[in-house]
């Protein structure tokens, strides 16, 4: 083989391995992308569907509050039974904005019916939450669902459906962007009298 023939060859050989290498790094970021983003909508999803089944199970308090205790953009405690115990516990579902988590803090009656202040247990139901102040987590409607929207400070006895909205995003600065999961859930066991 003459010099000539040995640089061509070299040269045709690395123009493979560039065009594989470029392949195979372009298929692993696909891949990739695809497995975050089904990690994402499969988490975000759990959450919402655990907290729809709470939600529609509400109950008065151990003590006689009233089933929902407070309503924010980015929380909410309700009483209900989160452990299936029969005993009437305060939850308290919120956006832990420092970590990116939505959060669940749940708290048992002391024996004379009476909650303590604070969240006994806490759990992590989504991580690598983004909501903004202009993607609020609750949003809460009245009986005349959808054009009631109620809004700050929510009379807690005017709410009957209540939607949770989770963006989410595991890697903000690369693709796959923002994904945002919504439930609307209506509160069962509140009457029109109550």
């Amino acid at each position: 083989m003459t010099l000539a023939e040995t640089l061509v060859a070299i040269t045709i050989f690395t123009i493979g391995i560039t065009g594989f290498t470029t392949l195979f790094v372009e298929t692993w970021k696909s891949n990739s992308f695809v497995l975050e983003k089904g990690q994402i909508i499969t988490t975000a999803t759990q959450a919402l569907r655990g907290i729809e089944g709470k939600l529609r199970s509400l109950r008065q308090g151990s003590n006689g509050d009233y089933a929902v205790k407070s309503a924010g953009d980015f929380d909410l405690t309700v009483y209900l039974d989160d452990d299936k115990d029969t005993i009437v516990e305060r939850v308290h579902y919120y956006l832990d904005e420092p970590n990116d988590k939505f959060q669940k803090g749940v708290t048992n009656p002391n024996e004379d019916g009476t909650y303590p202040a604070g969240d006994q247990s806490v759990t992590t139901l989504a991580s690598y939450v983004t909501n903004t102040d202009s993607q609020h987590l609750f949003n809460y409607y009245g009986k005349n669902y959808p054009p009631e929207n109620l809004t700050s400070p929510i009379t807690l006895t005017d709410v009957r459906l209540v939607e949770v909205s989770l963006w989410v995003n595991i890697k903000p600065l690369t693709a796959p962007d923002n994904i945002n999961i919504q439930s609307v859930t209506q509160l069962r066991n509140i009457g029109e009298n109550q």
